[in-house]
């Protein structure tokens, strides 16, 4: 059963925390509210860290053992960002980490596996292409960058590791 959550999970916590970023940049969730998130996030990160750091020894998981401990630093600052004032290049930190630790994962993954190699590029890419969005886009119909950003990062990587789940 371990095994099983280990390699499902993340198809539904990565589109969960990409829809908490999005509801958050229009206000919906309290500061205490992100803090929590961010918790549960470093801890679920560890967690993944400590149980499945021998198994993802080979191939292209070694990558995603990567974006687990970075994404778990990142993951980190941000919350530390949220403790100290809302601190924005803390809270930029855990944004673009987010949109670009995967999108290398990903386009790294499209280029090593045999099939399915077009959805792994297209998610790193949707990633990369997010990250620009959201840091260089002006607000559009009062729709601030960073949703739109964060909905092109979260389809790319949803769609990724749905297909990575399902295998």
């Amino acid at each position: 059963m371990r095994q099983s959550i280990l390699e499902t999970a993340p198809a539904g916590l990565i589109p969960a925390a990409w829809i908490v970023a999005i509801l958050a940049e229009f206000g919906y969730f309290s500061i205490r509210t992100l803090l929590i998130a961010h918790i549960i996030m470093c801890i679920f990160l560890s967690i993944f860290a400590i149980t499945g750091w021998s198994q993802m020894d080979y191939g292209v998981l070694r990558i995603w053992r990567v974006v687990i401990a970075v994404g778990f630093v990142v993951t980190l600052i941000s919350t530390l960002g949220l403790l100290w004032d809302e601190h924005a290049g803390m809270l930029a930190a855990g944004l673009y980490g987010w949109m670009l630790l995967p999108g290398v994962a990903l386009i790294y993954t499209g280029v090593e596996i045999d099939s399915r190699q077009e959805l792994y590029l297209a998610g790193g890419l949707l990633s990369f292409l997010g990250a620009i969005v959201a840091g260089a886009v002006p607000s559009v119909a009062g729709i601030p960058p960073l949703v739109f950003g964060a909905i092109l990062a979260g389809i790319g990587q949803t769609v990724a590791i749905a297909d990575a789940a399902t295998r």
